[in-house]
């Protein structure tokens, strides 16, 4: 629901009560609510906290206070794609104001379901991203990953951008795409130039460490192989703070039960055959959070939201709970927290004396 290209909602009550907000902010669900749309298979119930301006008529969208309103909405359709920002995530219809980044998989799946494919996550996703009002979208990271785990060249990437653009208009037709000059281009291929050799040195690595993720560490091997793996990570030069080296962590120190969300476990998937193309993709997955944090440096007073469906990502920001976004001497600066929420079986003092040492 609009009114002069502002978000609106509107609640009303059994009893024919209403109220009507415009937009101005929703408070992000955190890791715990991902934890709830898993065990929810066909429904998602999502406590919301909204801060807008009431409506007080069907004429008027100007009232002089704002108004702080909490709800719990039953939605009849499992939470498919995660919008992440600044403290957490939302589903996309209530993030205000916002540029998208959107990941390579949910324009894979609102594909196959515009050919009439039929599987529950792709009717979910597609349910989820039917926007009532015009939203900004950047392809950025579909022509960025290229085909075949290397980097396109100019020509495939500017064609590649075009390409998502033109589907992404197709298939959601309130949005609009990102437009770029001749030298917008240059800029964000050069950029794809520089995460190049840094892509090579994390696939390497963790093809290095997949024989030790594979089978879920013993108490009393955690300590020998995390500093295998920190020993692997300096051998082949990666660079730290690194989404890579975390996650890999996090995956030796997840609930030696195998409970809850195993996030890294999720977004590494280190199988007995794990391949480069493994890598590959697990790499890709993250760098969408590195170019998140990096546009929210970059322009920090502009609202940027990541897209995806992928559970793990989702959780994986949750957990480090970035902040303090900023640049310096031309360089993105931000925080990460490393919690028990990815560490379970790690002490507070051990995670402390991590962070001094990866972050």
């Amino acid at each position: 629901m609009t009114s002069e290209n502002k978000q609106v909602i509107q609640y009303i009550e059994s009893s024919g009560k209403s109220l009507t907000l415009i937009l101005e902010s929703t408070t992000p669900l955190i890791l715990k609510d991902i934890e709830e749309v898993i065990l929810n298979k066909n429904t998602a119930t999502l406590n919301l906290e909204f801060l807008g301006k009431e409506i007080l008529d069907n004429k008027s969208c100007e009232t002089p206070a704002n108004i702080n309103a909490s709800m719990g909405i039953t939605f009849h359709r499992k939470a498919g794609v995660f919008c992440l920002t600044k403290g957490g995530w939302l589903p996309p219809i209530f993030i205000a104001s916002a540029i998208f980044l959107v990941d390579k998989n949910v324009l894979i799946k609102l594909k196959k379901f515009a050919n009439n494919e039929k599987r529950p996550d792709y009717e979910h996703t597609n349910w989820w991203l039917q926007f009532p009002s015009k939203i900004i979208i950047n392809p950025i990271l579909f022509a960025m990953e290229g085909c075949n785990q290397k980097k396109p060249n100019f020509k495939d990437f500017h064609s590649q951008f075009e390409s998502a653009s033109d589907s992404i208009r197709k298939l959601l037709p309130n949005s609009e795409t990102i437009s770029y000059t001749a030298e917008h281009y240059q800029a964000a291929y050069q950029q794809l130039a520089m995460f190049e050799e840094r892509s090579k040195i994390e696939i390497n690595f963790l093809m290095e460490i997949s024989s030790i993720l594979q089978n879920r560490s013993l108490d009393k091997g955690l300590e020998s192989n995390k500093q295998k793996i920190l020993s692997i990570a300096d051998s082949v030069g990666l660079v730290k703070p690194s989404l890579v080296l975390i996650t890999a962590l996090a995956c030796v120190f997840e609930n030696k039960h195998g409970n809850g969300l195993l996030i890294a476990r999720r977004i590494l998937k280190p199988l007995p055959s794990y391949s480069s193309r493994n890598a590959f993709n697990a790499v890709s997955d993250l760098r969408a959070i590195e170019m998140l944090i990096a546009g929210m440096c970059i322009n920090h007073t502009k609202n940027i939201s990541l897209m995806t469906c992928d559970i793990g990502i989702a959780a994986l920001w949750c957990a480090l709970n970035p902040k303090r976004f900023r640049m310096d001497s031309g360089k993105p600066k931000f925080e990460l927290s490393l919690s028990q929420d990815l560490f379970p079986r790690m002490r507070l003092e051990e995670l402390n004396q991590l962070s001094l040492e990866i972050l």
